[in-house]
């Protein structure tokens, strides 16, 4: 596998920056505002709750290339954790580096159960790729909520 996944904290300056990028991409979703700072605000109800984030690196280059942000505000109560983010950069996108990033957070995280909430198409195409990889094989188990 090319990626590696490390465990960061909310007051990481990384996750931080990274999730302006996340919330600049997802503007319309997220309809955040800028503060006086220029930055996006980062109101979401993650930070309202037990949340855990990997950093995604590129293990040739030892490059971040993404992140993935979980949080236990889950909406069905057969989950214990909510993909609030997934974020991999543009250059490393339709490579593969997602779904690898979710196989090593399924290593981590064995038998857990993880809900998600696409916010487009292209996100819903691949967690439904997901979904049916891992349910099938009963080692972690998604589950996949319409919009």
């Amino acid at each position: 596998m090319r990626t590696q996944l490390s465990i960061a904290y909310e007051e990481s300056e990384v996750l931080h920056k990274l999730r302006q990028f996340f919330i600049y991409e997802a503007y319309e979703v997220y309809e955040e505002t800028i503060n006086e700072d220029g930055e996006f605000r980062c109101d979401t109800f993650c930070h309202r709750s037990k949340m855990e984030a990997y950093i995604i690196k590129d293990q040739e280059s030892n490059q971040i290339i993404g992140y993935i942000l979980m949080t236990k505000n889950t909406f069905n109560e057969e989950a214990d954790w909510h993909i609030t983010e997934l974020l991999i950069l543009p250059k490393y996108r339709r490579k593969g580096y997602g779904k690898e990033a979710i196989s090593k957070l399924v290593d981590i995280r064995k038998k857990e159960v993880f809900e998600l909430l696409p916010s487009n198409s292209e996100s819903r195409c691949f967690w439904e790729s997901i979904t049916s990889q891992y349910n099938n094989k009963k080692e972690s188990e998604f589950i996949l909520f319409n919009i």
